[in-house]
């Protein structure tokens, strides 16, 4: 399917190993999201690539021929578009005007939260999973940055604001050019040396395997230091406490501005497996603070988005074509690893902003010249302009979701009701995601 083709450019990602693959383009205790689903592709990242203006496709040609006019009567029309209210609620919710929040107001009184938001699971830190510069809070569980006055405190958020901006920047802002994603002469998948393999226990990591590699990559692949620096690098920005379904890491490297991360599961079995190219990560020569950052942030979403409380495991279809795929899930948004659940982060998300553009962004996945579909998801691109936080994010739900995730902990919460500020205040009703965002943003610092 050449939608999972367009998406990131690395289809051969770990494929020499275990792992399969699909091409878009990033302690101890269960937190959010556990396990994923067995079969799931890869999940890739570069760095939010930028869809270039640059397509011959008028914008209001983007609707083509359907290859099913009977079907795509009968699949359309149950997904008839909600969206969210001026108050950035779903239909389903209640706003609450004194604390400005949606929730979900039972009539049974047996119903609560769980009952209708994405089924998780809080995560808890111990004392000694904070760092020096940490302390705890045993009734919240959880490490945070302490201040001894108000006047530091100020000091302090306003760091961490700067360096959130500072990483978010090129992204949310100036848009940095990725021509790789569109051009024709960069649309061949980079080919991925894996250096390192490495079992993931609890905080740390232990040596699996050193592949064969040629002379140009034995520097690289004995680089222990780096290695342990990268994984070192993640556990501080993503706690591992959010992310037990990870088992393996993977020191890897494609050359220069090419893939930085990849999550992907593992073939066989419940496990994820993350991928980091070493290149890119000491692209400066120190190891990087920026790019990184806002790659790791974006693939822990698609950890928390695409796992087996959030999607139900179909293997009929893996590699299914892609109609097949929306019919079997249809009215709940469908995957290559299986049908979202009703409550799921990415079904709440594909009904709230989504579901009235889907039929034009569905038709583009059944043209057939390659020519013609990078240029229609261009124009695509273009014409919902105003509803992406990023222009990678058109790319399909789960990146759009990804993105949004990234700018729901990068920047500031949002005080106006844009469609792409309604995807940043998305995620403002998950406590669990509030949460991880005070532990992510503090420990830039």
């Amino acid at each position: 399917m050449r939608w999972l083709v367009l998406l990131l450019l690395l289809v051969a990602c770990t494929a020499q190993t275990q792992v399969v693959f699909e091409v878009q383009p990033a302690n101890p205790e269960a937190v959010l999201v556990p396990t994923p689903v067995p079969d799931q592709p890869l999940q890739a990242t570069n760095k939010t690539p930028t869809i270039p203006a640059t397509s011959t496709i008028p914008v209001e040609t983007i609707p083509v021929v359907f290859v099913d006019e009977e079907f795509e009567a009968e699949f359309f029309d149950d997904y008839d578009y909600q969206g969210l209210d001026e108050n950035g609620c779903l239909p389903e919710e209640t706003y609450d005007e004194v604390d400005d929040y949606c929730y979900f107001d039972c009539i049974d009184e047996e119903c609560d939260y769980d009952e209708y938001y994405a089924d998780y699971e809080d995560f808890d830190m111990l004392p000694e999973d904070c760092y020096d510069f940490e302390q705890y809070d045993p009734i919240e569980k959880v490490c945070y940055v302490d201040c001894d006055t108000d006047e530091e405190c100020a000091a302090y958020d306003e760091r961490i604001d700067a360096l959130a901006e500072d990483i978010g920047d090129d992204y949310f802002e100036d848009g940095e050019d990725y021509p790789g994603m569109f051009d024709e002469e960069d649309r061949e998948e980079a080919e991925i040396t894996i250096l390192a393999v490495y079992t993931i226990n609890g905080e740390k990591i232990t040596l699996q395997d050193k592949p064969s590699v040629s002379a140009d990559f034995q520097a690289l692949q004995n680089d222990d230091a780096k290695h342990q620096a990268i994984w070192a690098k993640y556990i501080q920005t993503i706690p591992r406490e959010t992310t037990p379904m990870l088992s393996t890491f993977q020191v890897v490297t494609d050359g220069e501005d090419e893939t930085l991360a990849a999550v992907g599961i593992i073939e066989g079995t419940n496990k994820f497996e993350l991928l980091i190219d070493i290149k890119d990560a000491y692209l400066t020569g120190s190891l990087d603070n920026k790019d990184l950052t806002y790659t790791m942030i974006h693939e822990s979403a698609r950890l928390y988005t695409l796992n087996d409380k959030q999607l139900v495991a179909n293997e009929q279809l893996v590699e299914a074509d892609f109609l097949l795929q929306q019919q079997v899930c249809n009215p709940r948004y469908g995957t290559d690893e299986g049908c979202a659940t009703e409550k799921s982060y990415l079904n709440l998300y594909f009904k709230a902003f989504w579901k009235d553009i889907y039929p034009e962004w569905v038709k583009l996945q059944e043209v057939e010249s390659d020519d013609e579909y990078y240029s229609l998801s261009e124009a695509f691109g273009r014409k919902y302009d105003d509803r992406f936080l990023t222009e990678y994010a058109s790319s399909s739900v789960e990146e759009d979701i990804a993105e949004s995730f990234t700018g729901f902990v990068l920047k500031d919460k949002p005080t106006t009701s844009t469609v792409q500020d309604q995807k940043i205040l998305f995620w403002y009703r998950y406590p669990e995601m509030e949460k991880l965002r005070k532990v992510i943003r503090s420990r830039m610092g």
